[in-house]
């Protein structure tokens, strides 16, 4: 059975349009329009951000709904389950691609708290004068991208990239104003990336904690220290959540789901889905207030 929930590259959906880019790590492009494969279940392979002028904007983004109507700015996380429901063709949509790469590579001492919550709130809504702030920044990396330079484009397009994460990062989604430079804080950021893409193939924390070089009690302990919630339900949350958004957004039976998220068999995905929800796959499907 083909994976309903696809990957998204700029390349296979954006062929039609003028992308001014740098490689394979930085695009920009300008459309009045969503591909159609925004309105599916689908998964970018990259960062994404998206600067809306006012218009009626309706998705989901992982399980939390969002529907918006003032200027907006959107930021897609790798590996994001994305659903657009509604869009009305009457504005310009500015998209902003960013490789894993670049955005790794970004000179941002408070990246944890900062990635953090924008994976948590990763649409709003923002004032005229946000929103024509980041047209600036955006003009800002067009002329940058055109520069006969690429390898100073690139350079240039990282500091501007990072003062977006620095200002319009932290005023948007309130940032914490603690600052990573631990050994734990940054282990906490390797774990979390690990489990965003391991979830449904590896659900028991020997895993993680062999990845990461150290016994499981340490890890378990060094990620209820240092984030507050237990390494085990970080790795519940990520199964969950998925569950959620394929048994409310795809006509895939509970058998499918169970396969697809590696469970032994439908029963045991039932009393493990049931044991973090209080209902049975079947019960959440059809329960219209979730």
């Amino acid at each position: 059975m083909n994976d309903i929930i696809f990957p998204f590259s700029k390349h296979d959906h954006f062929e039609d349009l003028v992308i001014n880019s740098l490689g394979e790590d930085f695009a920009l492009i300008q459309s009045r329009f969503l591909p159609a494969e925004f309105f599916k279940v689908f998964r970018p392979d990259c960062t994404i951000a998206i600067i809306c002028e006012p218009t009626r904007l309706c998705g989901s983004i992982g399980i939390t709904s969002f529907e918006l109507s003032s200027p907006s700015l959107i930021i897609l996380m790798p590996n994001q389950m994305v659903k657009f429901d509604q869009f009305n063709n009457d504005c310009t949509l500015f998209f902003i691609f960013m490789s894993k790469t670049f955005t790794d590579n970004l000179s941002i001492e408070n990246r944890f708290s900062i990635f953090q919550n924008v994976h948590y709130q990763p649409c709003i809504e923002i004032s005229q004068a946000e929103f024509l702030a980041l047209l600036d920044y955006y003009r800002m990396l067009k002329k940058t991208i055109l520069h006969k330079d690429p390898e100073m484009s690139l350079k240039i397009a990282k500091h501007l990239t990072s003062a977006f994460y620095y200002g319009i990062g932290y005023e948007m989604h309130m940032q914490s104003k603690n600052i990573i430079h631990n050994k734990k804080e940054i282990v906490l950021e390797k774990f979390i990336d690990l489990v965003q893409k391991n979830y449904n193939q590896h659900r028991h924390l020997n895993f993680y904690a062999e990845k990461l070089g150290m016994s499981s009690k340490y890890l378990s302990k060094m990620i209820k220290d240092n984030s507050g919630i237990a390494a085990s339900d970080w790795i519940d949350n990520y199964i969950i959540a998925e569950s959620k958004v394929l048994l409310k957004s795809t006509p895939m039976s509970i058998q499918q789901i169970s396969d697809k998220m590696n469970f032994p068999s439908q029963t045991f995905f039932g009393k493990y889905f049931k044991r973090h929800t209080s209902m049975s796959p079947s019960q959440y499907r059809n329960h219209s207030s979730d």
